[in-house]
């Protein structure tokens, strides 16, 4: 990409990055080359904690003495060309978000569009770019260190951009037209209308863990119109104050509405912290909000339509798939697609971006996706566990006093567990009484029992919980 990047840079294109760096611990040298290398091609930081590419622990930690705004990061995923076309969606740029993972590679979905809208887009661009949060990577400390120093003709060398074998297919590709007709233009969508919804930078500056923002007030609206069927796809499942109260008042006014959610199993998340509030909030989200979730499996059987494999990338034989798309569909006619996470994190602290487009024929074509993780053979389904009555009672008592009381969670009964069809029967909601005489149950954590990661998810879940509103 960066290679892309400079050579278009190189052709006179002005080619501008803003990369948040809480995530990142980057070579100073590196980026002192890249900043100094071309003057159509300018970086800038996102909230830089100690004003350095390559902070160390010391910072990290002086960083949390302003805990607001250090936890503020920018989670918008959006690549814009000449304000005609950009793509936005939940994709992070790295190996494992474009099927070139040996160890773990991600499920993920963004979308091209082309239109109006991309103006929109590009005036949000143009808002981080200027903020003051926005440091240029001339400026952070480290990197203007290492230009001071210079460069060496055999550093320049050895650092032009190079792509390696991980692209080659691209450039084979690229100039086949029967594929790239096949691939792109026999799957573009004359839709409806669009819009770009994102958060203004600075979403939340100061020392809080709650702030909102315009992102999850437009998910609310959109959510809230739902009449027959809401489809969620995400890789988190952490609802905060506000998702909890729109769809306590959805499931009391609209009882019918069918509500479906794809995400990770324990086995297959990347994240077990993130997963342990999931669990936690698994009886809640059954019980009273009557959804019905599918987790991914670790080993789903459609795992190579999913992350498609590539010449010349070796994949372990524990590779992992995990889910990181993040899509919400409402009826049958309208979409979310971008970087919103159902988490408190998306809700309060990270700024966000997306579009929600408005045509039933592209609704249709990413639901029929959706549904096919959501298969027997790629999820397993969750549901009550059907226990002897008296058990039944206490271990819902049980689930409850260990969600509010710091005790490690050992107890063996759990109110709810993943359950996988058998051979012949039939697919039908938990809910229904024939659940039971369809489905067998795997445990809570099929493909996890007994591991590293199901310890540190108990204990997180049982000791961690005001860790909840930065999950």
């Amino acid at each position: 990409m960066m290679q892309e990047l400079a050579l278009a840079a190189k052709r006179g294109v002005k080619v501008k990055i803003i990369v948040d760096q809480l995530a990142h611990s980057l070579d100073p040298k590196a980026v002192a080359f890249l900043s100094i290398d071309n003057p159509n091609l300018e970086i800038k930081f996102y909230n830089p904690n100690a004003k350095k590419v390559s902070p160390s622990k010391l910072d990290y930690l002086w960083g949390l003495t302003k805990f607001g705004r250090f936890n503020q990061r920018m989670h918008n995923k959006v690549f814009i060309v000449d304000d005609c076309i950009a793509i936005t969606g939940g994709r992070n740029y790295q190996n494992d978000y474009f099927d070139r993972g040996s160890k773990r590679n991600f499920k993920d979905r963004d979308v091209l569009v082309v239109g109006p809208v991309v103006k929109t887009m590009t005036d949000s661009f143009s808002d981080y770019w200027h903020y003051y949060l926005s440091v240029p990577s001339g400026e952070m400390i480290d990197v203007k260190r290492e230009i001071s120093k210079g460069f060496s003709e055999e550093f320049k060398k050895v650092h032009k951009y190079r792509k390696g074998h991980f692209f080659h297919e691209l450039d084979v590709h690229a100039t086949d037209l029967e594929y790239v007709h096949r691939v792109i233009t026999n799957n573009i969508f004359n839709v409806n209308k669009i819009e770009f919804i994102a958060d203004p930078p600075g979403k939340t500056t100061k020392n809080s863990l709650m702030g909102g923002g315009s992102a999850i007030d437009e998910l609310i609206r959109l959510l809230s119109k739902a009449e027959k069927r809401i489809i969620m796809q995400t890789p988190y499942l952490v609802l905060d104050s506000k998702g909890r109260k729109l769809f306590r008042k959805l499931r009391r006014n609209k009882p019918e509405i069918d509500i479906l959610v794809s995400s990770n199993s324990l086995a297959a998340a990347d994240h077990f912290y993130a997963y342990a509030f999931s669990y936690k909030y698994k009886r809640f989200y059954v019980k009273d909000l009557k959804w019905r979730i599918f987790e991914l499996k670790r080993y789903p059987e459609d795992v190579d339509m999913m992350v498609p494999p590539l010449d010349g990338i070796k994949r372990s034989k524990d590779s992992l798939a995990c889910i990181h798309s993040k899509t919400y569909i409402v009826d049958n006619d309208r979409v979310y697609i971008g970087s919103f996470n159902i988490d408190p994190r998306s809700a309060n602290l990270n700024t966000e971006a997306g579009v929600i487009i408005y045509d039933e024929e592209f609704t249709q074509a990413v639901t029929q996706n959706i549904l096919n993780d959501m298969n027997p053979e790629n999820s397993w389904t969750i549901g009550i566990y059907r226990h002897a009555p008296v058990v039944a009672h206490f271990s819902e008592f049980m689930h409850n006093v260990m969600n509010v009381i710091p005790i490690i969670d050992i107890w063996p009964f759990g109110y709810t567990a993943s359950f996988k069809l058998i051979e012949g029967k039939e697919e039908v909601p938990f809910y229904q009484e024939d659940f039971y005489k369809n489905y067998t149950s795997a445990g809570p954590f099929p493909d996890a029992p007994f591991t590293s990661k199901e310890m540190k998810a108990r204990l997180m879940k049982s000791f961690f919980g005001p860790m909840e509103p930065m999950m």
